[in-house]
C-alpha cells in the first residue's frame, strides 16, 4: 500500500511540471505548435536570407569598388601618357637637332601635324629662355587648329594665325602681349630643372574645358637651358569616359586634387561657376550631386583634410537614409601629379531586388501559414474521432457496461505509428547526437590542423626573412675583403714596372676575385627571383657600343679556346632601345659563356635581328631575336629537360666545375621578366641553338664615335686639383680608394664613419664625398642628409659606395641625397667613369711614347706588317698573355707569306722569353 502511495505522489509531481490548461482541445495542441514552428522556421530563414542577402552586396560593392578603381586609374595612367609622349618626343627632338628652334614656321607646322593625331591634346609648344614662343593649339572658337609666333618678327606680341588643310599659315587673326616668360608654369619648370605636370587649370574663355599641361626643360651639353617643352592636355575625354562607365544608376566617380578642386567626375555638372562674374573652377564641395558632396563631406570629416589620404580606404555612411558605399585611391605619377579616384555607390542599386525577394517571402510565409491552419484542423479531425469513439467506449465500460464491444478502427495504426514515432524519435537523437559528437570532433581537427598550418606559414616565413637576410650579411661580409682584393689588383695592373709573371699574378687574382663576385651576384639574384623581387631598370642604350664591348670579352674567351666567334646583324639594327642594359649584357654573356664553355673545335655565332612589332613602321616597338648557335658537344633529351634549373649542370663532371649551375636558369628568368621566353634546340654531338625573342622601344641615338682599344692608362687630369673626402669604417677600403685617386693628382682626406663625414666635410669643402653607407657613430644616409640640409653643399658630388647591393639601398642613398651609387668591389673604370661625369673631367693618358722602347721602334720600321685583321688576333693573344699561341700565329704568318717572316722571328723569340710588354709594344707599332 505504501508503496502504491509513494509512486502516486511521484507521478503527481511530475505531471506537474508539463500541467497542460484545463479543457485544452486537442485540434488546438495539434494545430498551434504546427504553426508556431513553420513560421518560425520560415521566420529564420527568411532573416537569414536577408542578412546573406545585405553581406552579399557589401561584398559586391567593395569588389566592384575596385574594379572600377583599377579601371579609372588605368584609364588615367594611359591618358595622361599621351601628354608625357608628346613632350619626351619633342624634346628629344630639339636635343637631337631635329627641330630648328628658330624656324617658327616649320616648327608650328609639326607641332600642327602631331595635334590633329592626339584630339585630346589642346595645346603644343615650346619656349625658348630669350622669350620666343611657337605653339599649335585648338583655343580660338571656330578656327580650328591655330599656331601662335612670339619672335623679333612679331615685334614681341603673340600673333596667333589660322591654318589650312596642310598646316600652312593663311592669316594673322588675332594679336596679344601675352608674355610666357612671366608664366607660372614656365617659372616652375625652369627652378623643377626636369619635367613636372604643371597646376590644372580651366581656360579662360571656355571655363568648361579644364586642362593640365606637363612642360619638358631641355639643356645642352653644359646644361643651359636651351628650350622648354610643353603640351597641354584636354581632361574632357576623361571625364567622358567616367560618364560612359555602366557601373549602377546611382554611382558616381570623381577625381579631385588635394585641394578639394575636381579635376573630372561622372556627373554632368560644369567643372566650374561664376563669381563676381568670372568663372572659377568647382570644388568638391561645392558639387551640385548630393552623393558627391555627401562622400567629400564624409572624407574630410574622417581624415581631417584630402592632403592625409596616402593609401586606399574605404568608408559606409548614410545619406537620407540610405547606407552609401565610397572608396577613395591615390593616384600618383613620377612627374609630380597627387590626385585622388573616388568611387561612391548605394546600397539600394543592389538591394531593390532582395527587398523584392523579401516580399515574396513574407507572402509566402503568409500563404504557408493559412494552409497549415487548415491542414492542421483537418488533420485534428482526423485523429480526434477515433479518440472520442475511445473515450465514448471507455466511458460505458467505466459505468459497469462489461459487455461492451469496442470497435475502434484506427487504434492499432496509431499505435504502431506512436510506437513508431517513439522509436524513429529516439532513433534520431541518438543519430543527431552522433552527428553532434563528429561534428565537434571535425571542428577541433580543423582547430588543430589551422594551428598546425599558422605555425607551418610562420615557419616558413622566419625561416625566408632569415634566408635573405643571411645572404645579404654574406655577400656584405665577402665583398669587403673582395673590394680590397680587387682593388689592389687593379690598382697593381697599372704598375708598368711589374714583370710578365707578376702581372699573370695580378691577373691570376683579379680573375679568381671576379668569378667569386660572380657566384655571389648569382646566388643574390636567384635569391630574388625566387622572392618575387627581382626588377627591371630600363635606360637608353646605344648598340654599336653595347655589342662592341660584348664581343672584346667573348672573343677572348673563344681564342683562349681555338675556337671561331662571330657576331651576325641578320637585319639592320637600330641605334639605339630602352632596355635593362645590366641584366641584357648578363643574358647574353651567361649563353654567349655557356656556348664557348661546350664548345672545344669549330665556331660560336651571335645573331641578331629586329623586327617591326607592329603592321606600321611608325610604331616605337620592335622585336629583337636573339640566338646563339654553336657547335659543341650538344644535348640530349633528358639534359634538355633540366638545364635551366637552379643548380643543375649537364656535361662532363670537369666542365660542370667550370660554373655554378645559376647561369641558365637565372637568364631564363631574366627572359621572361622581359616579356620573353628562352628557348633550347639540341642534339647531342651537333651543338646547341639558344633563342629568345623580346621587344623594345627603339630611339634614335647619336652616333658616338667608337673608342679606339687603347692600353693606355690614365694619369692625371686637365682640370684644376679636386679635393675629394673618402668615408669609410674599414681602413682597406680607404686605403684602396686612396690608393687608386692619389696618384691622378686628387687631394685626398680620409674619414672613418658618419660624424667624421659631417665634420670634415664642413671644414675642408671637398669638391666630391665617396662614402659608405652602414658605419658607427653616424650612419652614411645621416651624414649625408645633414651636410645636404647646408645650402653650401647642395651641388657637392656625393657617390655612395657599398658592399649593400640592394635596390631599395640604392634607392633610399638617392632620396637621402646621394647623386649615384656604386657597389663594392669598387671597379676602377666605373668610379673614374662617374668622377669624370659628376666634376666634368678630361682625363690624360699616358703617351704611347712612355710604353714603347726605343729599340722596338726602330725595329718595327724595318719590319713587314701583315693585313690589319691578323695584327688584331696577335693584339688580343697579347693581351690574353697566351704565348703558346702568338708562337702559333707567327708560325701561320711565315706559311702566309715570306715577307713576313722577320716579324714572325721576332714574336717567337719575344714569346720565348716571355716578354709580354715588348710584344704589346711591338704589335701597337702596326695598329
Amino acid at each position: 500500500m505504501s508503496r502504491k502511495i509513494k509512486t502516486t505522489t511521484v507521478r503527481d509531481k511530475k505531471n506537474k511540471i508539463f500541467q497542460l490548461p484545463k479543457n485544452l482541445p486537442i485540434s488546438y495542441l495539434l494545430v498551434i505548435p504546427f504553426v508556431l514552428e513553420i513560421f518560425a522556421v520560415v521566420g529564420i530563414v527568411g532573416y537569414f536570407s536577408f542578412r546573406n542577402g545585405q553581406q552579399a552586396v557589401n561584398k559586391l560593392a567593395t569588389q566592384l569598388q575596385t574594379e572600377v578603381s583599377e579601371r579609372v586609374t588605368l584609364h588615367l595612367d594611359n591618358y595622361l601618357a599621351t601628354a608625357k609622349h608628346i613632350t619626351q618626343i619633342n624634346a628629344r627632338a630639339i636635343e637631337l637637332g631635329l627641330i630648328d628652334l628658330n624656324d617658327y614656321q616649320t616648327s608650328g607646322r609639326y607641332f600642327w601635324h602631331q595635334i590633329q593625331t592626339y584630339q585630346n591634346v589642346g595645346y603644343i609648344d615650346y619656349i625658348l629662355p630669350t622669350g620666343e614662343y611657337v605653339g599649335a593649339g585648338r583655343w580660338l572658337e571656330g578656327r580650328g587648329v591655330t599656331i601662335d609666333e612670339i619672335s623679333a618678327r612679331t615685334n614681341w606680341n603673340s600673333y596667333t594665325y589660322t591654318t589650312d588643310p596642310h598646316g600652312n599659315r593663311t592669316e594673322m587673326v588675332y594679336e596679344s602681349d601675352y608674355a610666357p616668360l612671366e608664366e607660372t608654369w614656365y617659372q616652375e619648370t625652369v627652378k623643377a630643372k626636369k619635367p613636372i605636370w604643371n597646376q590644372v587649370y580651366a581656360w579662360e574663355d571656355f571655363p568648361d574645358i579644364l586642362s593640365v599641361a606637363t612642360s619638358f626643360p631641355v639643356y645642352n651639353s653644359d646644361s643651359s637651358l636651351i628650350a622648354i617643352a610643353g603640351v597641354d592636355l584636354q581632361l574632357k575625354g576623361f571625364s567622358s569616359f567616367l560618364r560612359n562607365l555602366e557601373v549602377s544608376p546611382s554611382t558616381k566617380i570623381f577625381v579631385i586634387e588635394p585641394n578639394g578642386l575636381i579635376i573630372a567626375d561622372s556627373s554632368k555638372e560644369p567643372p566650374y561657376k561664376f563669381e563676381n562674374g568670372e568663372a572659377q573652377r568647382l570644388k568638391v564641395f561645392a558639387s551640385q550631386d548630393r552623393l558627391i558632396q555627401a562622400t567629400a563631406k564624409q572624407l574630410q570629416q574622417q581624415f581631417g583634410s584630402f592632403e592625409r589620404i596616402d593609401r586606399e580606404q574605404r568608408l559606409v555612411f548614410d545619406l537620407d537614409g540610405k547606407k552609401q558605399f565610397a572608396k577613395v585611391t591615390p593616384w600618383q605619377d613620377e612627374l609630380g601629379l597627387d590626385w585622388l579616384v573616388v568611387v561612391a555607390m548605394s546600397e539600394s542599386d543592389f538591394m531593390a531586388e532582395i527587398n523584392a525577394n523579401s516580399r515574396t517571402t513574407i507572402f509566402l510565409c503568409l500563404a504557408a501559414l493559412i494552409m497549415a491552419i487548415i491542414l492542421g484542423l483537418k488533420t485534428a479531425s482526423w485523429i480526434t474521432k477515433p479518440i472520442h469513439r475511445l473515450n465514448d467506449a471507455s466511458s460505458a465500460i467505466a459505468k459497469g457496461d462489461l459487455e461492451q464491444t469496442i470497435e475502434i478502427r484506427g487504434v492499432k495504426e496509431l499505435n504502431i505509428l506512436a510506437g513508431s514515432f517513439n522509436q524513429m524519435a529516439s532513433q534520431l537523437k541518438i543519430s543527431f547526437a552522433k552527428l553532434d559528437r563528429i561534428n565537434q570532433e571535425l571542428e577541433h581537427r580543423v582547430e588543430e590542423r589551422t594551428v598546425e598550418f599558422l605555425k607551418a606559414k610562420k615557419t616558413a616565413e622566419t625561416a625566408s626573412r632569415a634566408k635573405s637576410e643571411f645572404l645579404s650579411n654574406m655577400s656584405h661580409e665577402l665583398r669587403t675583403p673582395l673590394n680590397g682584393i680587387l682593388g689592389y689588383a687593379q690598382i697593381l695592373q697599372r704598375d708598368r714596372s711589374l714583370t710578365s709573371q707578376q702581372i699573370r699574378g695580378i691577373n691570376v687574382i683579379y680573375s679568381s676575385g671576379n668569378h667569386l663576385l660572380t657566384l655571389i651576384n648569382d646566388i643574390l639574384d636567384i635569391s630574388k627571383i625566387e622572392a618575387g623581387k627581382l626588377e627591371l631598370f630600363n635606360t637608353d642604350i646605344e648598340l654599336e657600343p653595347f655589342f662592341a664591348g660584348l664581343e672584346d670579352i667573348v672573343r677572348m674567351r673563344a681564342i683562349e679556346k681555338n675556337i671561331s666567334f662571330a657576331s651576325q646583324a641578320v637585319t639592320p639594327l637600330p641605334t639605339g632601345i630602352i632596355a635593362d642594359e645590366k641584366r641584357l649584357r648578363q643574358v647574353l654573356l651567361n649563353l654567349l659563356s655557356n656556348a664557348i664553355k661546350f664548345t672545344d673545335t669549330g665556331e660560336v655565332i651571335l645573331k641578331v635581328s629586329a623586327s617591326y612589332a607592329t603592321a606600321t613602321e611608325e610604331s616605337n616597338l620592335q622585336t629583337f631575336r636573339f640566338e646563339v648557335v654553336d657547335t659543341g658537344i650538344g644535348m640530349n633529351p633528358q639534359q634538355l629537360d633540366k638545364i635551366f634549373h637552379a643548380f643543375e649542370q649537364v656535361g662532363d663532371l670537369q666542365r660542370q666545375q667550370e660554373g655554378t649551375g645559376l647561369g641558365l636558369a637565372i637568364s631564363k628568368q631574366l627572359v621572361e621578366l622581359m616579356g620573353g621566353k628562352l628557348q633550347v634546340s639540341s642534339e647531342s654531338g651537333k651543338g646547341s641553338t639558344f633563342w629568345f625573342e623580346v621587344v623594345f622601344p627603339v630611339i634614335e641615338m647619336k652616333n658616338r664615335k667608337a673608342i679606339e682599344r687603347q692600353n693606355r692608362q690614365i694619369v692625371g687630369y686637365q682640370e684644376d686639383s679636386k679635393h675629394i673626402l673618402i668615408v669609410d669604417d674599414r681602413e682597406e677600403n680607404r686605403l684602396v680608394l686612396q690608393n687608386m685617386l692619389e696618384p691622378l693628382g686628387f687631394k685626398i682626406t680620409l674619414a672613418k664613419d658618419g660624424q667624421q663625414e659631417v665634420d670634415l666635410a664642413l671644414k675642408t669643402k671637398p669638391d666630391c664625398i665617396l662614402t659608405d653607407l652602414m658605419m658607427p657613430v653616424k650612419s652614411g644616409f645621416e651624414a649625408v642628409k645633414e651636410i645636404r640640409r647646408f645650402d653650401s653643399f647642395k651641388d657637392v658630388v656625393i657617390i655612395a659606395i657599398s658592399a649593400s647591393v640592394s635596390d631599395a639601398e640604392r634607392r633610399q642613398s638617392r632620396s637621402f641625397g646621394c647623386d649615384d651609387f656604386l657597389p663594392k668591389p669598387v671597379e676602377e673604370v666605373k668610379l673614374l667613369a662617374a668622377l669624370q661625369k659628376y666634376l666634368q673631367l678630361t682625363w690624360i693618358y699616358e703617351t704611347k711614347a712612355s710604353l714603347q722602347n726605343e729599340s722596338v721602334v726602330t725595329e718595327a720600321v724595318s719590319l713587314k706588317a701583315p693585313p690589319p685583321e691578323e695584327m688584331e688576333k696577335l693584339y688580343e693573344l697579347a693581351m690574353l698573355g697566351s704565348m703558346k699561341k702568338i708562337k702559333e700565329q707567327a708560325m701561320y704568318l711565315e706559311e702566309l707569306d715570306q715577307k713576313y717572316a722577320p716579324l714572325a722571328a721576332k714574336l717567337k723569340n719575344l714569346a720565348n722569353g716571355f716578354q709580354e710588354k715588348a710584344i704589346v709594344n711591338l704589335i701597337e707599332q702596326f695598329l
